[in-house]
């Protein structure tokens, strides 16, 4: 197996920027650059599997870079913070067959890259939500300020997405994953079983969730990730297993209504605190079942997503 340099994990981490809080759903903008859906043969192997969806994930990134470039919109930004999150999870989803140090070295920087763009998305999210009176109000001096702090972010943003020090991390990373990034004999190995393990695995943790009503608001957050990396081994991987999309429907979209309500809940308690210190006054999420119409209407939605995908069809059983 073939340890990433500290050239090249620097790469990977800028060369795939992101990860995302629930200030993830996408603002209302321009037309956004998603991710091509993943066609997978059906004789891969987990190497080509793994080096197919990374491509997918950089090419996501790149395409929504360059739109960022000329237009500088929220929704390009997102995109890019989407990227990040879909290759983070590609990783932990074959954790066991990297490089223990290179993975560590790697997630640590995604980390950070994450950090950087997702500040920015964060005020972009604020500043809507604002727009929209979800939070607030905020007075003209405390929106000035709000504004101030955002252009820095994107400043700060867009610094390192042209810097040259991004260009050489993408060059290295495109040569790692040439070369032999996973454990050679398991590398070689039918990607389906592998899917199917993984697709296992992520579906289970969805189960020990239960009574979202009265679930504190870190494990709330903890099944918005489970949510989200059981949705991205869906795109991933579910055409190892159905010949079109529309066959895994039954169980993806419940699972994006879950997403989207889960995200909507976790802006609401993550937002409130930010909007505070530009002076709003907005009731928090963190105090359940009474903490307000919002919040517990945004836990029913979840809990009868969850329900819905719990009781699904699991598409990779019966293919």
């Amino acid at each position: 197996m073939t340890c990433l340099d500290e050239g090249a994990l620097e790469a990977v981490a800028f060369a795939a920027p992101t990860m995302g809080s629930g200030a993830g759903r996408p603002l209302p903008s321009v037309l956004c650059l998603k991710a091509v859906p993943i066609i997978l043969p059906r004789s891969a192997t987990v190497l080509e599997g793994f080096r197919q969806v990374a491509d997918s994930c950089t090419k996501q990134f790149l395409d929504n870079r360059t739109a960022f470039f000329r237009k500088r919109a929220p929704e390009h930004l997102h995109q890019m913070r989407v990227a990040i999150r879909r290759l983070r999870s590609l990783l932990s989803f074959h954790k066991r067959l990297l490089d223990a140090t290179a993975e560590n070295r790697l997630r640590r920087r995604l980390k950070h890259i994450f950090g950087i763009l997702g500040r920015a998305r964060e005020f972009d999210v604020l500043m809507e939500q604002v727009r929209q009176q979800t939070i607030g109000p905020i007075d003209r001096s405390g929106m000035q300020q709000l504004r101030t702090s955002r252009s820095k972010a994107y400043a700060t943003a867009e610094k390192l997405l042209r810097s040259p020090r991004l260009e050489r991390l993408l060059a290295a990373f495109r040569r790692w994953l040439g070369e032999r990034p996973l454990d050679p004999v398991e590398a070689a190995s039918p990607l389906k079983s592998y899917a199917r393990h993984v697709l296992r695995r992520q579906f289970r943790g969805l189960r020990r969730f239960d009574d979202l009503a009265r679930l504190p608001v870190d494990d709330m957050h903890q099944l918005r990730i489970r949510a989200k990396k059981l949705r991205y081994a869906c795109d991933f991987f579910q055409s190892s297993f159905v010949r079109s999309p529309k066959a895994a429907k039954p169980l993806v979209k419940p699972l994006e209504r879950l997403q989207d309500a889960l995200g909507a809940f976790n802006d609401m308690e993550t937002l409130s605190a930010m909007a505070a210190a530009f002076g709003a006054h907005t009731p928090s999420t963190s105090a359940p079942p009474d903490a307000g119409k919002r919040g517990r209407k945004l836990r029913l939605r979840s809990e009868k997503a969850l329900h819905t995908v719990l009781d699904a069809e699991r598409f990779w059983k019966t293919a």
